[in-house]
């Protein structure tokens, strides 16, 4: 009896021994099954990705070669356009008008100055008799940055709104004020976020009897010098990224200057459009100045700074000393600027009042 519990004993441990065995080894299949399938599933996405990568590889290439042709053909067509803009000189505008309605005279004159500049960027505008009463004139200069399409909006913006906007009892400050906010307003449509303009702006009118008046307005480095008894006065303020009181002012409204520069990229610190700095402290308002015009008030310059950065107030007064002719002086300063290494588009107004 004790032999026969004894084997089945043995019988029965021998049993659930062989079923325990034969289940690990039917786990152990499935489970190198599943892995085995885990790892093909990761194999079949590993590809998938990489050739989603090569795919996209390839794309970017395409339109960085696309981007490259194309800047290609835009540089050739800029060139190929100032050569013959150049043959039939259309880089050059001169303006000459004497015995005007509100002046004695005027002239302006640019030069592209090729082929240090591949496109032109200064523009003007002239409103010699703004209301046909022989009372106002509002005459201006600009220098564009970054492209074209924001100075020459400027100067279609400009005279509609001032036009619009004048009244005589309004301060001219706050009416140069408002043009320029305008003008900004109207430049968001442009797409003017990484573009800009310079302006120098003037307004002369009759106030009185006999009296005349001159009002100078201006944003960045476009200047307004006075010849008064053959002496240079400067009627502007360069809004300058180098300018201590305007690098205080561009800091306190959280704004930074880099390597001169406001956010290192732009040397202006008040200027039309660049939309993408407004609120790095680049401002559109103006600084305005004002004179009277009397007997020793010869005439007011208004130019780029393609002047200026190769001749100072004096200079650019003593050059045309002696000299009554308006266009042979406006001539005589863009010539000088460029024979002396001015690198930039440069243009000159010249407003004689007596």
């Amino acid at each position: 009896m004790n032999q026969l519990f004894i084997k089945i004993s043995q019988y029965l441990i021998f049993y659930f021994w062989s079923l325990c065995i034969y289940q690990q080894i039917r786990n152990f299949q499935f489970f190198d099954k599943e892995k085995q399938d885990i790892c093909k599933q990761f194999d079949l996405r590993h590809t998938e990705r990489k050739k989603n990568r090569q795919r996209q590889t390839l794309h970017q290439k395409r339109i960085e070669e696309n981007q490259i042709n194309l800047i290609i053909k835009i540089y050739i067509k800029s060139f190929v356009f100032q050569r013959v803009s150049m043959m039939q000189g259309k880089n050059q505008n001169f303006i000459q008008v004497k015995n005007s309605q509100i002046l004695k005279e005027y002239a302006y004159k640019e030069d592209q100055n090729y082929p240090a500049r591949f496109s032109m960027e200064d523009a003007h505008f002239i409103i010699d008799d703004a209301f046909n009463d022989g009372l106002v004139g509002f005459y201006g200069v600009l220098d564009g940055h970054g492209g074209s399409e924001v100075v020459e909006s400027c100067v279609q913006f400009i005279p509609e709104i001032f036009k619009k906007e004048y009244k005589k009892e309004v301060p001219v400050k706050e009416l140069f004020t408002q043009i320029f906010k305008k003008t900004d307003d109207k430049l968001r449509l442009v797409g003017a976020s990484d573009q800009g303009a310079c302006a120098c702006i003037a307004l002369v009118r009759k106030e009185g009897l006999n009296d005349m008046k001159c009002y100078v307005g201006n944003l960045g480095d476009t200047r307004a010098v006075l010849c008064e008894n053959d002496k240079a006065v400067r009627v502007s303020t360069d809004h300058k990224a180098t300018n201590d009181q305007e690098i205080r002012r561009i800091k306190d409204m959280g704004g930074m200057i880099i390597r001169g520069r406001v956010s290192g990229s732009l040397a202006v610190t008040r200027a039309l459009g660049d939309l993408d700095l407004k609120t790095e402290g680049v401002l559109n308002v103006p600084d305005v100045q004002d004179f009277m015009i009397t007997s020793k008030t010869q005439y007011l310059i208004l130019a780029s700074d393609g002047l200026w950065d190769v001749v100072d107030d004096q200079k650019a007064i003593d050059l045309c000393k002696n000299m009554t002719d308006t266009g042979e002086m406006a001539k005589k300063l863009v010539k000088y600027a460029i024979d002396n290494g001015s690198r930039d588009n440069t243009s000159v107004m010249i407003l004689k009042f007596n």
